[in-house]
């Protein structure tokens, strides 16, 4: 047990640590990981040449901050932004900041998902009503006639805790998957509400339904793995992810 509690604590280390993986290749800008000061990053590679796309693969989200200033920056810039795999929390908001949104064939479907929520204190896990309406104009900005206010004023505020989440799938390829919203990263599936009458399409979350076909550069096609499993489902608490994976082994 306590091997696996220094096991735990070192990964815990290695992903408060990290930040985005950022690499220009030819017109696209790939970023993945966590979400933290990358802002001066992102700025060298939006400098570069040619650069009219991003694309986010399998990153969890993390900064607010940056989210927001990163999101306007592509806005800024009329760049266009693909997920592939997942894209959520401080990621959502980048990605919404594309001209032109779509989600990629790179993972399965079932990988494949956007995950919105509201902010919480870092420290204290507490969700932060005081940030929600900064978050609410972005999105209601970005998403212009289909932005949903039922739907984005639950995702954003209807939070037990922090891992509160609205996830919203490719709806392209089959079987297509419900947008859902669970209040808790506790929350049993049955338990969420579901939103059968809407897509990503409908939501304003993708401007286009048509999926962008990738080959993803080397570092960049393999699933995450954690102990052997896939590792896809966007956290923002990687510290009571482990903990909670201890007292469970």
């Amino acid at each position: 047990m306590k091997r696996l509690v220094i096991l735990i604590l070192s990964l815990i280390a290695f992903f408060n640590a990290q930040a985005m993986k950022i690499e220009v290749h030819k017109n696209i800008v790939y970023a993945s990981g966590s979400v933290g000061d990358d802002i001066r990053a992102f700025e060298e590679a939006f400098a570069k040449p040619d650069v009219d796309t991003v694309v986010f693969v399998n990153s969890p989200g993390g900064s607010l901050y940056t989210g927001l200033r990163v999101g306007n920056m592509i806005a800024d810039k009329n760049l266009k932004t693909v997920i592939a795999g997942t894209c959520a929390s401080a990621c959502s908001i980048m990605f919404m900041g594309g001209k032109e949104r779509t989600f990629s064939d790179a993972f399965p479907p079932s990988q494949t998902y956007i995950g919105i929520h509201g902010a919480h204190n870092p420290e204290t896990k507490n969700v932060n009503p005081v940030l929600q309406p900064q978050i609410y104009a972005f999105y209601k900005h970005y998403m212009t006639d289909k932005f949903d206010s039922a739907i984005m004023n639950t995702a954003l505020n209807d939070m037990d805790d922090y891992g509160a989440l609205l996830r919203v799938f490719d709806n392209r390829r089959t079987p297509k998957r419900i947008p859902y919203h669970c209040k808790s990263y506790q929350s049993l599936r049955s338990t969420c509400t579901e939103y059968k009458d809407h897509d990503a399409t409908s939501l304003g979350i993708v401007t286009n339904a048509t999926l962008t076909k990738l080959d993803l550069p080397d570092g960049y096609k393999t699933t995450p793995l954690l102990f052997g499993k896939t590792f896809t489902n966007a956290f923002s608490d990687p510290e009571n992810y482990f903990k909670n994976l201890a007292e469970t082994n």
